[in-house]
């Protein structure tokens, strides 16, 4: 994911990337999960590849919690560590690669 957000910076710059990817489109298989775009690193990299407003406008804002329970609902660690809006964004993978790949112009 991050050789494709590289590959756009590069482009941004005038400088040609070459994207070598197995699949033939980004949903010939099952991707999993999301991936979280910390403020900063990666959402910098996402500003940088001037795709941060699409990945914004799609991301969900997501937690950091803890809680450990007994069987019979005795709390024995309730954590929620404090963080800003915006802090710790994720997205699918799936629209992750499509965001990424859609601003791509192949050579």
């Amino acid at each position: 994911m991050g050789g494709l957000t590289f590959a756009l910076i590069l482009q941004r710059y005038g400088v040609k990337a070459i994207v070598c990817e197995h699949e033939p489109f980004p949903a010939s298989r099952k991707q999993g999960g999301s991936i979280d775009i910390h403020h900063d690193s990666g959402q910098m990299a996402l500003r940088e590849a001037d795709i941060f407003e699409q990945f914004e406008a799609l991301a969900r804002y997501e937690g950091q919690e803890s809680h450990l329970l007994d069987k019979t609902g005795k709390v024995f660690l309730d954590e929620v560590a404090d963080l800003n809006e915006g802090d710790h964004q994720a997205v699918d993978k799936i629209i992750f690669i499509f965001i990424t790949t859609s601003g791509f112009n192949p050579i």
